[in-house]
């Protein structure tokens, strides 16, 4: 226990207001035990607990749609003003952009994932969802046990020979198309955009391809999969594409 609150619902007695606006819940944060001992660059996890004030035996149900903490005080260290919080970008899967003769597909819309949601290296402020397409992508602190299992469908308007790019933290993986053989993530990866300094690590992404494929029209089934000894899953779009392309951030063909 780090930091703690009692939040003002701006109700009776401190309640929740029951209806679809936004409230200013105040309350200054106040160090714990633990306080002292948490390096200032350790990102902390937060929880709010809702006591009904009604009983705890009594039913309810209460929704929170977002809430946003305030930093004050007079530590120099702390940015002024607070930095823009990240927004939440809800997954579309199967979705896919493109152009004459590229398609573009972003990781977190993967039709399939054993990837849990969340994860310490999810984008916190609007800066950092900058750095990735659309704002978001598949990461976790950590890989899933046995393997990492993600899998996106592509819908190829036409028959023919693509380079396939990949942009992600630049872990080793593996990938295949429909039920061809695993192929090793070789190349060199390039491009690098640091998305937030971690103590000692540097999380970032970058660009990497992996080579030229030759796929089918219509709908292909691409697929990656990582051990879990990697550490980490961190994967932000991939790209087929008939021309050439020249890596720069976010930006499509």
């Amino acid at each position: 226990m780090v930091l703690q609150a009692d939040l003002d619902g701006g109700g009776e007695g401190g309640a929740l207001v029951a209806d679809d606006q936004w409230h200013q819940a105040k309350a200054p944060l106040k160090a714990m035990d633990d306080y002292a001992k948490v390096p200032h660059d350790l990102r902390l996890p937060a929880y709010v607990w809702l006591a009904p004030t009604s009983g705890w035996d009594v039913p309810h149900r209460t929704y929170v749609d977002r809430i946003e903490v305030t930093v004050g005080g007079d530590d120099p260290q702390i940015p002024r003003p607070a930095p823009e919080s990240a927004t939440h970008v809800r997954p579309r899967p199967g979705a896919q952009t493109g152009g004459p003769g590229w398609i573009w597909w972003e990781a977190e819309d993967a039709v399939q994932s054993n990837v849990l949601y969340g994860g310490a290296l999810a984008p916190d402020t609007s800066n950092e969802q900058a750095i990735l397409s659309n704002g978001a992508w598949l990461q976790w602190h950590g890989v899933p046990d046995p393997a990492l299992d993600a899998r996106w469908t592509v819908d190829l308007p036409e028959a023919g020979r693509y380079a396939l790019w990949c942009r992600a933290m630049g872990e080793t993986f593996r990938w295949r198309w429909n039920d061809g053989r695993w192929r090793p993530s070789t190349g060199g990866w390039t491009d690098e955009r640091t998305i937030r300094g971690m103590g000692k690590y540097v999380l970032s992404v970058q660009w990497l391809c992996l080579g030229a494929v030759d796929l089918p029209a219509g709908k292909d089934t691409f697929a990656v999969t990582m051990d879990p000894d990697e550490g980490a899953v961190g994967f932000d779009c991939f790209l087929l594409t008939k021309g050439e392309f020249k890596p720069d951030g976010v930006k499509k063909p």
